[in-house]
């Protein structure tokens, strides 16, 4: 792992996590490029910045679930071969049931550049503490 990078659970003591990149339960419906285990990588200052939102977070009685963090150019260009090949409805129901595969590209929702290959972006959610569903 490059220099100044690191799973984030390992900062982030009772995080919770699913790198769905990593997993066959993602848009793509199948692991993804350059996500070896199912696990989120980011900075260290993202890192520090997460703790700060857990802890208040916590106070709250909620939690952090996290999704997605850094993300490997070679997962941006699967994302982009994956949505320029024939639509084949595997995951479109759940995925993206109101636009096609080819629109996923012009509106947006996948791109030749992630924000999240720098490291510093990150996708989550918050979940109750009490009873660890999610809000």
């Amino acid at each position: 792992m490059e220099n100044g990078f690191l799973f984030l659970d390992e900062m982030l003591h009772g995080v919770r996590w699913d790198a769905k990149y990593a997993t066959w339960d993602n848009f793509t419906g199948k692991p993804v490029d350059g996500y070896e285990v199912n696990r989120i990588i980011g900075t260290k200052a993202v890192a520090l910045a997460l703790r700060e939102a857990q802890i208040h977070a916590a106070a709250l009685g909620y939690g952090l679930l996290l999704w997605d963090g850094y993300r490997p150019k070679s997962a941006v260009d699967c994302f982009l071969r994956w949505a320029a090949q024939p639509e084949d409805n595997l995951t479109k129901e759940k995925y993206y049931p109101n636009i096609e595969r080819a629109e996923l590209i012009t509106k947006g929702y996948v791109a030749s550049q992630s924000s999240h290959s720098r490291g510093s972006t990150i996708d989550l959610t918050l979940y109750h503490l009490d009873t660890g569903e999610l809000v």
